[in-house]
């Protein structure tokens, strides 16, 4: 019986470390949302991108070239407002407007006549206030967090796991409510398989 008793305790021993081991296989959430964080870079800014200038004002003339007579303009022109987010802008302390004008000039083929089209249009100028939200033309809306691990389905014949997550809005900036982006949460589905190494996220 004491012979027995070393066999006993060695066999109990690799037991538990097989059954350890099969625990290990197991994809918790904990390493799930650990690993979808640092796959998508959670949290991170989101930004969208905004367009500084709009119409204000388009028009052409014509100039005529027409031999043994004076040269003569005609033209018409089409004004255009602010729209409603430039004018919320700057009404807000985020942008100043002001006025960039472009021109070209085209040949007619008839009566060698030339044309010559105008645009003008309001341009924002990013103020101090704005710059911590702005990156080139895009400006930061709200952040976006990692939310939680929903469920894990086990897929143990293909060594894989999928995980369903939800990703969160939050922090709006006031671009984003001017911009209307609110605060919102995200389904997710992603899938894992088990390496020899551990658990990775499928591309």
């Amino acid at each position: 019986m004491s012979q027995l008793r070393p066999l006993f305790y060695f066999l109990s021993i690799a037991m538990l470390i097989i059954v350890s081991g099969c625990g290990n296989n197991k994809l918790t959430r904990p390493e799930a949302e650990k690993l979808i964080k640092e796959k998508i870079q959670l949290p991170k800014d989101e930004f969208k991108e905004l367009n500084t200038r709009e119409i204000k004002k388009s028009g052409n003339y014509f100039k005529s070239q027409t031999e043994g007579n004076a040269p003569f303009y005609t033209g018409e022109s089409q004004d255009f407002p602010k729209s409603e987010l430039f004018n919320n802008l700057e009404n807000n302390g985020l942008i100043t407007i002001t006025t960039e004008s472009e021109e070209s000039q085209s040949t007619l083929t008839y009566y060698y006549d030339f044309r010559f089209d105008f645009k003008e249009y309001y341009v924002a100028n990013f103020t101090e206030k704005a710059r911590p939200f702005v990156n080139g033309n895009s400006v930061k809306v709200a952040i976006i967090e990692f939310g939680e691990v929903t469920g894990i389905v086990e897929r143990k014949d293909a060594n894989m796991s999928e995980v369903q997550y939800t990703t969160k809005r939050t922090n709006i900036t006031p671009f984003g409510s001017i911009l209307k982006v609110q605060e919102e949460i995200f389904n997710h589905t992603v899938t894992f398989t088990k390496y020899d190494d551990g658990w990775r996220i499928n591309n």
